[in-house]
């Protein structure tokens, strides 16, 4: 078998447009995936003994293509020994994306550069899909009435593993027995993203100032009681685990919070987790001052002298006042007196 021939049989069968260049410029060789887009789009020839450079500063006024030239003569005056370029190249009934790479020829006088162009429309789109699907996401997430934490915990997963390997089934058992090991998980874990309502909520004054909080208090304020349980619970790989606490803000003072920890159940993102918290506040306020209120008419009620009850539209008794409860333990004691000795 020829060299030379075996030589351009490889590049014939590679999916990616490739021409070879000499130290001028002029395309001295294409490959077949060359000729057949080329075809494809409409173009006059092959363009070999064309002067790539020419061609690209003929195509268009773009910035693409003089950065395209710019590369490429930079390789062949041997300033650089690498140039890579993505681009859009849209046809009438797509769009498209390529990357170019032009190494230099490595002949005997390395004088030369090969340019090849890879379709990367798929990846592209992906990108821009990906992107799309964040963009709607920092929407929601900086628009919704919760702060919301990103959280790292991969290095508490790791021991978690060790933990399991030792076949430590109860971890509230392994806390109780090593107390220790409570304060350094704080040090296991990291909060690597937050929301624009959790700056409001905490009150402060930038991420980095929220972030480098103690994780633990931050999120469990002085109860270990949830602390723990929320370990537990990512221990043993719960998808969902709720709680209530009392919080501090930065500025010291306190608020009541619903807090939920959601941990995705996919081995991909196995080491993060999210935690939304909400002010609840004002319902814990009402809560007390509905039963505050409940215990003063109570005191007005059972005050009285009267007996008194109370009766809903469908006449059930609902209440009654000390007052008619103790008539009605006199009346049951008369009738049914206790027997005594003849």
């Amino acid at each position: 078998m020829n060299p030379s021939n075996y030589a351009y049989d490889v590049l014939d069968a590679l999916s990616q447009e490739v021409a070879v260049l000499d130290k001028h410029g002029t395309i001295v060789f294409v490959n077949k995936a060359w000729n057949d887009f080329g075809k494809n789009n409409g173009a006059a020839s092959n363009f070999i003994g064309c002067t790539y450079l020419d061609y690209c500063d003929c195509e268009s006024q773009d910035p693409t293509c003089a950065s395209a030239v710019n590369g490429i003569q930079s390789i062949l005056e041997e300033r650089r020994n690498s140039f890579t370029l993505e681009y859009p190249c849209n046809s009438p009934c797509e769009e498209r994306w390529f990357k170019m790479t032009a190494p230099p020829l490595c002949d005997d006088n390395n004088e030369g550069v090969v340019i090849v162009h890879d379709n990367i429309t798929e990846r592209k789109q992906a990108e821009e899909k990906n992107l799309l699907h964040k963009n709607k996401l920092n929407l929601i997430v900086n628009t919704i009435d919760a702060a919301i934490f990103g959280v790292d915990i991969s290095l508490l997963q790791q021991h978690f593993d060790l933990l399991r390997s030792l076949h430590i089934t109860s971890l509230r058992d392994y806390i109780r027995d090593n107390p220790g090991f409570l304060k350094k998980t704080s040090q296991l874990i990291k909060v690597v993203d937050i929301n624009d309502r959790a700056l409001t909520l905490y009150k402060a004054n930038s991420a980095k100032t929220l972030v480098s909080s103690n994780p633990g208090k931050l999120f469990f304020g002085p109860s270990t009681r949830p602390y723990i349980s929320a370990l537990d619970a990512i221990y043993r790989d719960m998808p969902v685990f709720e709680y209530t606490t009392i919080q501090h803000d930065m500025a010291g003072s306190t608020f009541h919070a619903l807090a939920k920890i959601a941990l995705p159940q996919n081995s991909e993102n196995k080491n993060w987790l999210l935690i939304c918290v909400i002010d609840i506040t004002e319902i814990r306020n009402n809560e007390k001052a509905l039963k505050d209120t409940e215990k003063y008419l109570n005191s007005i009620v059972n005050g009285m002298f009267a007996p008194m009850l109370v009766i809903d539209r469908t006449f059930t008794i609902t209440d009654l006042n000390n007052r008619l409860n103790q008539r009605m333990r006199y009346r049951q004691n008369s009738a049914f007196p206790s027997a005594t000795p003849a």
